[in-house]
């Protein structure tokens, strides 16, 4: 479904991505992992189109990755992007009509979100009077509010407790459910094992290993 063959990303004194290839099964969540400046945040924004890169090539269903194809993807990032002094559903009616939804249809599918996360009653509020746990529900709403095909979560359980860590955990599995195309960034090793079927791990812009989980596992077993 989603394809990166041998891209690469330079600035001045560095590569941040180093001749990548990898493939995004659809259905399957895979996990992004590596330590800070291994280059998962930078593919991200890539893939998305929000940075240009300077070599290589991005397939979406078999075909050069559009600006087109972006309405059918979700994004968290590691940093929210929030209008703090924008109310709760204005808000989220906003980012569903920037993604091609109706007013009317992404009034709907904002107040559904909101039930799901427990958040109806501060529908009315501004997010700057929020929680940080609030606003990262607020966050993945905004990503999610369009039904992407494609779900970009960025540090998604950042700065959460364990209450709010096991709903978010819990409303991405009903994701999965759907069979969505699911690439996760995270640091939470339990929480990647509970939701992956694969991994890709990066350092210093190099891809160092990608395969389904089960088999990676076998694999370090084996060798220990």
């Amino acid at each position: 479904m989603l394809q990166i063959i041998s891209v690469s990303k330079c600035y001045e004194k560095s590569k941040a991505l180093d001749n990548i290839s990898i493939n995004f099964p659809e259905g399957q969540t895979s996990a992004l992992l590596g330590h800070n400046g291994a280059g998962k945040s930078t593919l991200i924004r890539i893939i998305l189109l929000i940075n240009q890169f300077n070599s290589g090539e991005i397939l979406f269903n078999g075909k050069t990755l559009n600006s087109k194809d972006i309405r059918k993807f979700g994004y968290l990032p590691e940093e929210r992007g929030l209008y703090k002094n924008m109310k709760v559903l204005e808000q989220l009616i906003y980012f569903g009509q920037l993604k091609g939804l109706s007013k009317e249809k992404a009034k709907i599918s904002a107040e559904k979100w909101l039930e799901k996360f427990k958040l109806t009653n501060s529908s009315n509020k501004l997010t700057s009077t929020l929680s940080k746990g609030m606003q990262q529900k607020i966050q993945f709403i905004c990503a999610v509010v369009h039904d992407p095909k494609v779900i970009f979560l960025d540090e998604p359980f950042s700065g959460l407790d364990p209450v709010n860590n096991q709903i978010f955990i819990d409303v991405i599995k009903s994701l999965q459910i759907q069979r969505k195309t699911i690439i996760l960034s995270s640091h939470q090793m339990n929480s990647i094992e509970e939701l992956s079927d694969k991994i890709i791990l990066l350092n210093n812009g190099k891809k160092i290993l990608d395969g389904k989980l089960d088999e990676i596992k076998s694999q370090f077993e084996t060798n220990l």
